[in-house]
């Protein structure tokens, strides 16, 4: 039987047959991720831009800056305003909520000094306006790139007051001058997502659990489980999310996180590289 004719009969098949020698059908090694098209600064409307593709995901990622009184709680603020087109399916939005409000609890990505405004009195808000554009198994990978490029490529302008204001007069912010001088956004860390499948080969009794990293769509209705890690420098885990009803055991745990930090530091160079950062 040919593998086309394979590939329309038994699809599952097909796929294991391969998957078994380590490959998906287009040679790509299965512990391997499919590249990543990364621009940055293309908006020049906006204090921060980038727009990545990862297979069949591309997301556009815009930075605004609101000028604002820094009051208590002093925490810095930032803000994400999330969309995609009707055919998205709203688990991928929900996913990119739960991920991103947990780098945002956890302080993954900058501190309050990052975000206070030459005038001491003052602070900025983030605004992150996220753009599904296409969506597929790689969403909240180039999501999450997609927002570290971004705030990477987002620079924060000086300011002061028109005029000398006493110590304890209201602030007024429309006397505030923005000025042209600007310094990039200090990250605390470059978070990158990386997307896994887990594959159960065989029968019943003979089986076998395979890790998939990003596995192509048509693949995952063959899989037991999927788990989502977004890591930093080091071994940290800022979030992970499992789903699917097959148990997963530490081991695989363990090698899944070690492909997830694998492929972040190669991710977060070629990140700091192009956005200009990779001294810091």
């Amino acid at each position: 039987m040919s593998a086309e004719h394979l590939k329309h009969c038994d699809p599952k098949e097909y796929y294991e047959q391969h998957l078994l020698e380590g490959a998906y059908p287009d040679g790509r090694s299965i512990i391997d991720f499919r590249g990543t098209s990364v621009q940055v600064g293309f908006n020049p409307t906006v204090r921060g831009s980038s727009l990545v593709k990862q297979s069949g995901s591309m997301v556009d990622v815009t930075i605004d800056l609101k000028l604002k009184v820094k009051n208590e709680p002093l925490e810095p603020e930032i803000v994400f305003e999330i969309e995609g087109p009707e055919s998205i399916e709203e688990t991928v939005i929900d996913d990119a909520h739960m991920i991103l409000d947990q780098l945002k609890e956890n302080g993954a990505l900058f501190n309050l000094d990052a975000v206070t405004a030459t005038d001491p009195r003052l602070m900025w808000s983030v605004v992150v306006n996220i753009q599904f554009l296409s969506c597929d198994t790689a969403s909240i990978d180039a999501l999450v790139t997609a927002v570290s490029a971004a705030l990477l490529n987002t620079r924060i302008p000086e300011v002061h007051f028109a005029e000398e204001i006493d110590e304890d007069a209201p602030l007024e912010l429309e006397k505030v001058v923005i000025t042209d001088k600007t310094h990039p956004l200090k990250m605390l860390d470059v978070p990158t997502s990386s997307c896994f499948a887990l594959y159960k080969t065989g029968t019943k009794e003979n089986s076998e659990l395979l890790i998939l990293s990003d596995p192509p769509s048509e693949l995952m209705e063959f899989t037991v489980s999927s788990c989502i890690f977004v890591v930093g420098e080091g071994e940290a885990i800022h979030s992970m999310l499992l789903a699917g009803g097959e148990t997963i055991e530490m081991e695989k745990i363990k090698k899944m996180h070690g492909l997830a930090q694998r492929r972040h530091e190669s991710v977060a160079i070629a990140l700091k590289n192009i956005t200009g950062r990779l001294t810091e």
